[in-house]
């Protein structure tokens, strides 16, 4: 029992689930469009990056196609040995370019990395990968359906409104809410901010 329901599931999911909502309500629920984004983690045995050619954070954009950047870490840069270790984001390809490579298996995407990062870091890639790495593709989860969700510019002017009222005492938060801003934590935050105070107003008028 509560005297509100706050959900940050996507809009995706929501609208599979089977609710009693009113029909505006999930109709408003439906008009988003999910982002398939998928990265990896490459992990090195060598700081190459830093201690070979001087980079500190950051990325490298490419234009091969499915891979999109290379970021570099900004994690222990300064721990055992000037850090021995370090976690190279491989790839990050957003749209329908990620949706190629997320379709491949764990040990082609793992070769798809090294291959385009051996390009990048000839030498460098393949001599210090530890054969540790980690894949998500968030369009292939099932309580996420995508990286994140987008309004079209109609959605942003009859959906989104209908969405932020909420209906009755269920309300929607996480970066969707936001009115400017969409995916990324800085979205998430201003869509809290967002639903604290359709649900601060809506106390203040039942007061």
């Amino acid at each position: 029992k509560g005297d509100y329901v706050i959900s940050t599931a996507p809009l995706g999911v929501m609208a599979k689930i089977n609710t009693n909502l009113n029909d505006d309500f999930k109709k408003a629920l439906s008009a988003t469009r999910s982002t398939p984004a998928c990265k990896i983690g490459v992990e090195m045995n060598h700081r190459f990056w830093e201690q070979d050619n001087m980079i500190y954070g950051g990325v490298t954009s490419t234009d091969i196609p499915g891979h999109r950047i290379i970021s570099y870490p900004s994690g222990n840069l300064f721990g055992h040995a000037h850090g021995d270790t370090g976690v190279l984001l491989g790839y990050y390809p957003i749209g329908g370019s990620s949706v190629s490579i997320s379709n491949m298996s764990l040990s082609e995407r793992t070769e798809f990395a090294l291959s385009t990062g051996e390009k990048i870091h000839p030498g460098n890639y393949r001599n210090h990968f530890t054969g540790e790495t980690m894949s998500v593709a968030w369009h292939k989860m099932k309580y996420a359906l995508g990286g994140w969700e987008n309004w079209s510019r109609r959605g942003r002017t009859r959906a989104f409104p209908v969405m932020q009222k909420g209906d009755n005492r269920i309300f929607i938060s996480g970066n969707i809410a936001s009115p400017a801003l969409m995916g990324w934590m800085a979205g998430a935050i201003e869509g809290a901010w967002s639903t604290m105070e359709v649900i601060d107003k809506r106390v203040a008028q039942q007061a």
